[in-house]
């Protein structure tokens, strides 16, 4: 599956079950492929699996990394 199928998926699935899936990927070390779904998601759903990941200081790690991101993009399109 493609990028955009992948993220329709996460985006029709439950926001319970995106997280233990985003959890499972982040304990193989695929932090960097969890932050492009999680960038590309729409922002309400996007919140909605940040709710639903159980482990706190996993939610944080992914939340720093995404706005790291994010402002590394927006000085790059500057």
């Amino acid at each position: 599956a493609g990028r955009m199928e992948t993220v329709k998926l996460l985006e029709g699935m439950p926001p319970e079950r995106a997280a233990a899936i985003i959890t499972t990927m982040a304990k193989n070390e695929k932090t960097e492929a969890i932050l492009d779904l999680l960038l590309a998601v729409d922002k309400k759903k996007a919140a909605q699996i940040f709710d639903a990941i159980e482990d706190p200081d996993l939610a944080s790690e992914l939340f720093t990394k995404m706005d790291e991101r994010n402002t590394q993009t927006k000085s790059a399109e500057k």
